[in-house]
């Protein structure tokens, strides 16, 4: 493969919100979440879809293993060696890299990401008090259902359009940085040559 996950992560982000998925993003979504800069964790979202990392295994080659919640059918503990599987409605079951609890976790912080920019797009939003797994159109599945059973579409953090505005300000601000950055530069290579020509 020519791109890295990272590449290929940002990409369909751009395809889909028209912003990278890059730390500028992270940051904001972060802002949104309420949460310290904690990038590592997050999913990637999008309106019509949301993928939710796993940590870095020895069985992906080193790679992060990043799963759309919709196609979780379940997670069991294997009595045989006491791992976690995770099955999917793809028909494949997979060691699962996390723990139970941690999966559930991870799971709904990537549906609340995915409500949130679901909510950006949609024109007509549901009640506060509407499912989030019937906003999100998420098929009825034992895992979802687990965890998303008692999330309504107000528990979505933040306002409508709090992402992007979030997104646009850290852009600014890292702009306004890298063009004074550059502005520093210039004046100190300028003194310095002038400095040079006086000897």
């Amino acid at each position: 493969m020519d791109r890295t996950q990272d590449e290929l992560l940002s990409q369909a982000c751009q395809f889909h919100t028209h912003v990278p998925f890059d730390h500028h993003f992270k940051n904001a979504l972060n802002q949104v979440l309420n949460r310290d800069a904690q990038n590592y964790n997050l999913p990637m979202p999008t309106w019509r879809y949301v993928l939710m990392p796993l940590k870095t295994s020895s069985q992906w080659a080193g790679s992060r293993l990043w799963l759309n919640p919709e196609i979780l059918l379940d997670i069991h503990k294997k009595p045989a060696d006491s791992c976690w599987a995770l099955h999917t409605v793809l028909g494949l079951t997979l060691r699962s890299p996390v723990i139970r609890d941690t999966l559930y976790g991870r799971l709904e912080l990537a549906c609340l990401c995915h409500g949130l920019l679901l909510r950006m797009h949609e024109v007509i939003l549901p009640r506060n008090a509407d499912k989030l797994q019937t906003f999100l159109g998420y098929p009825s599945l034992p895992l979802v259902n687990r965890v998303l059973e008692d999330l309504k579409f107000r528990h979505i953090p933040g306002e409508r359009d709090e992402l992007m505005k979030n997104y646009s300000a850290i852009l600014r601000q890292h702009e306004r940085k890298t063009y004074i950055d550059a502005e520093e530069r210039a004046l100190a290579r300028s003194g310095s040559e002038r400095h040079t020509s006086w000897r």
